[in-house]
């Protein structure tokens, strides 16, 4: 019986190579990440791409919402102070496979991204495995073999971590195996399904491959060309089709374009201008054996590929024409290698803040196909061999240059010749009917996976689980009134700025390529730190706390890295006077008066921020808004300096050292003398800081002897509470590899707690009283007096409206950011709802696109 069922599987896979294909990947895949520390299964944790640091909060966020928290599909006031969310659900959330997250707890959420990646990874050899069969009729086993080379390139195993780009290399091969259906006269309705599922899943690498879809349509129409009425007729249905596809999508695309034009379409980043010669010449190094530089194209699929892909243009066999249109369509997929223009082209328009050459994957696709083209014709001339053999024997050397001068280890350089060779023999001895087909499969394999396992360095314990189970239990212990509001905490993991998504609480932190860059600039002159994609509220004072109704700040004395990657900034001492929410042995919730939500008080927009003083800028926004004219701050106190191993020179601003023995750490230190038992504020210069010390110019910062760290992106304050013997010692250890450097001169400001609560008790003696607060909606009762306003701290974006007494009315904006309604005096109720804005359109246009599908394919149907 045992046998019998073998027997049938056996007989199943070998009529389904794809199925096998999968299979073995999935197998490969397991063994590869359990030698690289990333199998989760095994207790690893994936360190590539931004899966630890953006995207688990991401899915918890996912979670939360499809597991009951619905009022936050539109609209959340976890992401960040609050924001749209629709351009985070198309670009992160909509994969087909995501719902697999659902079967897990929230703890495991890392294993449950891992089964996603994984499956992602066994469908992309599978799609590839049936697509190439049917394009060039490989056998069974030369199709798995390529097939294992495009699912485990080095794009899929250096960025694995960016899971939603994934979705594009599985869709892929079967988009352009429709696509040449399309170009011999063969539509397929299916074609426009899988279109739509593939811009749904990732609107940006859909982008990508539209762009390689019309070229290969050119190019199999170039080939298959017999005459102009019949190319028109293809293209016709070709583009009907794509239009239809597209149609399908729009749902879920137009609303992401429009949310998309308020926030990462409105933001123009630096292009990084890669020297295309010097890129070219680097290029060779990631192809071969040991390619492992992210900053170069991962265009790296094993060295049989690349020996089927040099020698295809030198088959005597194969026309010239259709090398020539093959070598086109090359050039044109790798035009983003040759010029700046076309990089950001190729790029949907926005240079890369990180992983760069995003479209490689479409290139290792080409190139794989371009080897089963030459792998079909089961033929190699010695002329072939000799030619190959010299193109590849310059790529070796070039790449040998450039590991030797990176300082790549020699055996690296070794193995890569080594692989060479043995691709080229083994292919050989194919070719002349010495061995099997499976010998191909065997070294690819072999190849594959130990390039991916030897190339990876980086072991990091998991830690997540029990952080995650530790933090969700601390503030499940808050009243639920330390809740109602927002709430900051000096802690996180992995750097990820997106915990208010994992804890589903009202933060006021938050990372992402769809963030709104108003508001990270608005923290930047507040003295936090913002920066186009993110905000962190992690160098609050008790203004910005009162100011964006940090109610709830939870502050932790466990040392950094207590569990792997775990990262207390240790950055509020200003709060330790402040009455307790709750307090363990390592953690304290400390409470604060703040602002309302929304009250009746001044909007103002015309903030002029002044340069390097944060603390004078948040005094002017909170007077502004109330009407007020107090003094938060004392005058500047100067710290007597000390130091080590250091030229000094100072005036009023700033303080330039020079070390004396650039072998030897400089230490700079600062005595201050200021009033007991009070909180005070130190400005720091930026170029000192960072979260992580490998980076930081100071290798060590403390106050009074405690440590603490930040982020360089804006010139902050850094909260302090003078003891009772009124003495302020602040240290600075710089590296011996500082040599020189100028900052700006840290001065210590006494906080006037009497001055703010007089501002603060004027915002809530004038509150809006709230009767509802969800993600989609907000109401209250307020009271407006003559020359009010009602000013919120929620960050305005189109789709939020405003129904006052029953009467639609028009909203406005305070500080250019956030939702303000200028009414008449009296009493009022007050509604806020958000609805997603291009929504109702979006829908109409995807029934027209169904329609239009199903006209298509009627009419495909009955002419066939």
């Amino acid at each position: 019986m045992i046998y019998y069922l073998f027997w049938r599987v056996n007989m199943k896979l070998k009529k389904y190579p794809w199925l096998l294909a999968g299979i073995i990947t999935a197998i490969i895949f397991l063994t590869i990440t359990f030698f690289r520390h990333e199998n989760v299964y095994a207790g690893g944790v994936i360190t590539s791409g931004d899966l630890m640091t953006q995207y688990t909060s991401f899915f918890q966020y996912f979670r939360h919402v499809i597991l009951g928290n619905h009022s936050d599909f539109a609209y959340s006031f976890s992401n960040g102070l609050g924001g749209s969310m629709i351009g985070n659900w198309a670009y992160y959330l909509l994969s087909p496979l995501n719902f697999i997250v659902l079967l897990f707890p929230a703890s495991k959420i890392t294993i449950a991204l891992y089964t996603i990646i994984w499956i992602k990874v066994m469908l992309a050899a599978g799609s590839f495995c049936y697509a190439i069969q049917k394009l060039t009729k490989l056998t069974s086993t030369l199709a798995i073999t390529v097939s294992i080379s495009y699912a485990l390139s080095s794009y899929t195993i250096f960025y694995m971590g960016n899971l939603m780009w994934l979705d594009a290399i599985i869709f892929l091969p079967l988009l352009i195996l429709l696509t040449h259906k399309f170009a011999v006269g063969r539509q397929k309705p299916i074609y426009s399904i899988i279109l739509a599922i593939t811009i749904l899943a990732n609107y940006y690498t859909s982008y990508m491959i539209g762009l390689f879809l019309i070229a290969y349509f050119i190019y199999i129409s170039f080939l298959k060309f017999k005459t102009w009425k019949r190319f028109l007729k293809n293209l016709a249905y070709f583009v009907l089709y794509s239009i239809s596809g597209v149609l399908l999508t729009l749902f879920i695309e137009l609303p992401t374009l429009l949310n998309l034009k308020e926030t990462k379409l409105s933001t123009h980043y630096a292009i990084t201008n890669y020297s295309i010669p010097k890129l070219l010449f680097n290029l060779p190094s990631n192809m071969l054996f040991g390619a492992s530089n992210t900053q170069l194209p991962l265009i790296y699929t094993g060295s049989l590929v690349l020996l089927l892909t040099i020698a295809y243009f030198f088959n005597i066999h194969i026309q010239i024409r259709e090398k020539l249109a093959t070598l086109a369509l090359l050039l044109f997929t790798c035009s983003g290698l040759l010029s700046n223009k076309l990089y950001v082209l190729w790029h949907a328009g926005q240079p890369p803040q990180s992983y760069p050459f995003r479209f490689a994957f479409i290139l290792n696709f080409l190139f794989i196909l371009v080897a089963c083209y030459q792998l079909a014709k089961q033929q190699l001339t010695k002329r072939q061999v000799e030619l190959t053999t010299i193109i590849l024997g310059i790529l070796f050397i070039i790449s040998a240059y450039i590991r030797h001068k990176n300082s790549i280890n020699l055996a690296w350089i070794i193995s890569s010749v080594c692989w060479i060779l043995i691709a080229t023999v083994t292919y050989w001895f194919y070719t002349k009917k010495k061995i099997n087909s499976i010998w191909l499969l065997i070294i690819t394999i072999l190849e594959i996976s130990l390039n991916a396992i030897f190339s990876w360095h980086s072991v990091i314990p998991s830690s997540y689980e029990n952080y995650t189970v530790e933090t969700q239990n601390l503030i499940n212990k808050l009243p639920a009134t330390a809740k109602n509001s927002r709430l900051e905490k000096n802690f996180l993991i992995n750097q990820n700025r997106g915990e208010s998504y994992t804890f589903n609480y009202r933060g006021a932190t938050v990372f992402s390529s769809n963030n709104d860059i108003k508001i990270s600039n608005l923290y930047d002159d507040l003295g936090l730190q913002g920066l186009g994609y993110f905000y962190f509220y992690l160098t609050g004072t008790q203004l910005t706390d009162a100011l964006f109704g940090i109610k709830t700040n939870i502050q932790t004395n466990r040392p950094n890295d207590t569990i792997p990657k775990f990262r207390n900034y240790g950055l509020r001492e200003d709060l330790s006077q402040n009455p307790i929410w709750y307090k363990d042995s390592h953690n304290i919730a400390y409470k604060s008066e703040t602002f309302p939500l929304a009250f009746a008080g001044y909007s103002y927009n015309n903030f002029i921020p002044i340069s390097n003083n944060p603390l004078e800028n948040q005094s002017k926004i909170l007077n502004k808004l109330t009407n007020s004219n107090n003094n938060y701050f004392s005058k500047a106190i100067q710290g007597r300096i000390s130091y080590q191993n250091a030229k000094i020179s100072s005036n009023q601003q700033n303080i330039s050292f020079k070390q004396i023995d650039t072998s030897k750490s400089t230490t700079l230190t600062f005595n201050y003398i200021a009033t007991p038992n009070t909180s005070a504020y130190i400005i720091l210069d930026k170029q000192i800081m960072t979260a992580e010390d490998g980076d930081s110019r100071a290798s060590k910062l403390t106050i009074n002897g405690k440590s603490f760290r930040s982020m360089p992106f804006s010139t902050q304050p850094i909260g302090i509470f003078v003891p009772a013997s009124g003495k302020v010692t602040l240290t600075m250890t710089f590296k011996a590899s500082t040599h020189n450097l100028t900052i700006i001169r840290p001065s210590l400001y006494l906080l006037n707690k009497k001055e703010l609560w007089q501002t603060i008790k004027k915002a809530q003696n004038n509150k809006m009283n709230l009767t509802n607060w969800k993600g989609n909606s907000i109401s209250g009762t307020v009271t407006i007096h003559k020359g009010q306003s009602l000013v919120t701290t929620i960050p305005y974006t189109n789709g939020w409206h405003a129904i006052v007494d029953g009467k639609s009315t028009p909203i406005s904006k305070t500080l250019n950011s956030f939702i303000a309604l200028n009414l008449p005096s009296g009493k009022h109720t007050i509604n806020l709802y958000f609805e997603i804005p291009g929504l109702k359109l979006g829908i109409f246009l995807t029934i027209l696109g169904a329609l239009l599908l199903l006209i298509e394919s009627i009419f495909i149907k009955k002419k066939q």
